[in-house]
């Protein structure tokens, strides 16, 4: 929110996740030991899902209204961070998406 998406985005992320592991470690080593790959094979369509909705993010722009606000919100999110009165040049400016949020950090 009051960082740019870019590179250290991704480290407080991955610093938020690692030390999240760190600190369950137990509970992973745990649930990894009670289950075997054969036990969740369930995992497989998220993950693919996972990297199809990534794939997706960087496809072709193809939407009519992507030159109008689409990839202006992208480059604004990626460049700077939360800017006051963003709204008032382009009003859809002001509609934050997760999804524009997420090209940005790919």
């Amino acid at each position: 929110m009051w960082l740019k998406i870019d590179g250290y985005a991704l480290g407080i992320f991955s610093a938020i996740g690692v030390a999240g592991l760190v600190l369950s470690w137990k509970e992973v080593k745990s649930w990894a030991s009670r289950h075997t790959f054969k036990k969740i094979w369930y995992l497989l369509p998220v993950i693919l899902a996972i990297v199809w909705i990534a794939n997706q993010a960087t496809a072709v722009v193809s939407h009519w209204d992507s030159a109008s606000y689409h990839l202006s919100a992208v480059k604004w999110a990626g460049s700077y961070p939360i800017v006051k009165g963003l709204g008032l040049l382009n009003t859809r400016l002001a509609f934050n998406s997760a999804f524009f949020l997420y090209s940005a950090f790919i």
